[in-house]
């Protein structure tokens, strides 16, 4: 059974450099089966000039101080790649071409988000919701720009060889946006960069968000795997539908992945959030989504003996 996890590495994912310092050193402490580079979750929108703050959160996400959206016509003014790539890209790419020089072994992935997923950190749920119903235009012409410039950002990645694609969608789920508008908006961005995602690397990991989620389009591509909570009693409702083949990777929820204090109880969740008819063909086990700054390396050890001895 594969291994995979990540944090967060706030302060740090600011800089090229430190990010790949950062990225390497949990590497080479823990061994995971892929390495995958994990930015701020709103780095692409700083990209368009989002302001934010790192103010100590648990999990080392940082906080958006103002909107960049804050007018429908703000929509018409987001920034193209293609006229200049912006400084904080720069150091993702630097990131990655010196994370990848240093792990010739195993895969490494770039993280990303939907363009939805950024359309919401620029403007605020509430407005991409108003702007859907009263300014479609200018949010449709919006959200063309974030995944034309996303589809520039999976070349340059591809360019230097990184293998995985993390692909994070963040509200496709309860308490984010419906489902219908979801799928509405999610066919103007997502599908065009999901098909470029999987022409380009040779796996794409979408990354569904929080409890009670759904797909957030109508077909997915069989060749991406899907990663998401997962529920000790099978499929979340929202995946029910799914192809038989779409390939699944279930997270375990952090508070097991903190209370299992020993190997046998470990190996029960196992045998209990990674069932047969789910992974049979490929188990890895991953978290739900980041692990807390503090979460022990003791407790990633134990985690990757279990995995060791599962089946």
């Amino acid at each position: 059974m594969n291994i995979s996890f990540w944090k967060h590495h706030p302060v740090a994912d600011q800089s090229g450099h430190r990010l790949a310092e950062q990225t390497l050193a949990f590497q080479y402490q823990f061994e995971p089966d892929i390495v995958k580079l994990t930015p701020a979750g709103n780095w692409l929108a700083v990209c368009y000039g989002q302001e934010d703050a790192w103010r100590g959160d648990a999990l080392g996400r940082r906080e958006i101080t103002r909107p960049l959206i804050t007018h429908p016509d703000d929509w018409y003014a987001l920034a193209d790649f293609r006229q200049g790539i912006p400084f904080m890209l720069n150091e993702q790419l630097l990131a990655a071409q010196l994370t990848r020089s240093a792990c010739l072994e195993k895969p490494v992935y770039a993280t990303v988000f939907s363009p939805i997923s950024q359309a919401i950190q620029l403007a605020g749920i509430e407005q991409v919701l108003d702007h859907w119903q009263n300014y479609p235009a200018q949010l449709r012409a919006g959200l063309n720009q974030l995944a034309q410039n996303l589809c520039l950002v999976l070349e340059e990645f591809s360019q230097l060889a990184i293998q995985g694609l993390y692909y994070v969608v963040q509200h496709a789920r309860s308490g984010g946006l419906p489902l219908a508008e979801h799928r509405q908006l999610s066919e103007l961005g997502d599908r065009l960069c999901l098909t470029e995602a999987t022409r380009l690397f040779s796996d794409v990991i979408v990354h569904l968000h929080g409890q009670d989620i759904y797909v957030p389009l109508d077909s997915l591509p069989l060749a991406l795997r899907l990663h998401y909570t997962a529920c000790p009693d099978g499929l979340p409702a929202g995946l029910r539908d799914l192809a038989p083949h779409q390939l699944l990777l279930p997270g375990i929820p952090t508070d097991v992945l903190i209370r299992c204090q020993s190997l046998d109880t470990a190996r029960q969740m196992l045998a209990r959030y990674y069932p047969l008819e789910i992974t049979s063909s490929s188990p890895h086990l991953m978290a739900e989504c980041v692990l807390p700054l503090d979460f022990p390396a003791t407790q990633i050890e134990l985690w990757k003996q279990a995995a060791k001895l599962y089946r």
